[in-house]
């Protein structure tokens, strides 16, 4: 068989032979000798698409920094995938942004309505490749109008490397990710 691709899903047929003659006449007229079963699609989710999938589920997470000796927290809602890992913005003139640059430990949060909840950190990483602002600012257009040449204004894209997601319930870790 060949390697499993995590990213889509897949089919395959099996072939089953009736082996159980002691169930009765009208059952065993009812399935055939070679029944063939089409199996039901297996989708294996990668670490990254269970976070964005919770993420997406959230709508809004919330960032937390450090700003001196104090916590800051915000909510966030963008975020997008960029070179294989789950990115997130903010405006370079922002004060999230100096706190993120000054120490990059960072934890986000989002609860799901239901009770759960994700706990994602480790350390912001921001990317300086010009594609990814341009890459982000396609994402949600709507930035494009604070985020421009004529405002002069900019988006430090950044992930979490070192990270670690915790899917928890109120009273323990249910499943915990390294990304």
């Amino acid at each position: 068989m060949a390697a499993l691709d995590k990213r889509k899903p897949f089919y395959t047929k099996v072939s089953v032979k009736t082996a159980d003659r002691s169930i009765g006449a009208d059952a065993q007229a009812a399935i055939s000798e070679d029944l063939t079963i089409l199996l039901m699609e297996v989708y294996v989710m990668t670490n990254i698409e269970k976070v964005m999938d919770y993420l997406d589920k959230a709508k809004v997470f919330y960032v937390t920094t450090e700003d001196g000796d104090r916590p800051k927290c915000r909510p966030f809602s963008f975020k997008m995938i960029y070179d294989g890992k789950i990115c997130f913005s903010c405006g370079t003139f922002k004060d999230v942004y100096k706190q993120l640059t000054a120490n990059p430990n960072v934890e986000i949060c989002a609860f799901d309505g239901s009770g759960n909840f994700l706990r994602y950190y480790g350390k912001a990483a921001f990317l300086t490749d010009p594609a990814a602002e341009k890459a982000a600012l396609e994402v949600m257009p709507g930035l494009k109008n604070i985020y421009n040449e004529k405002t002069g204004r900019h988006l430090g894209v950044f992930f979490l490397k070192d990270a670690t997601a915790e899917f928890r319930s109120l009273f323990k870790v249910e499943e915990a990710l390294e990304m």
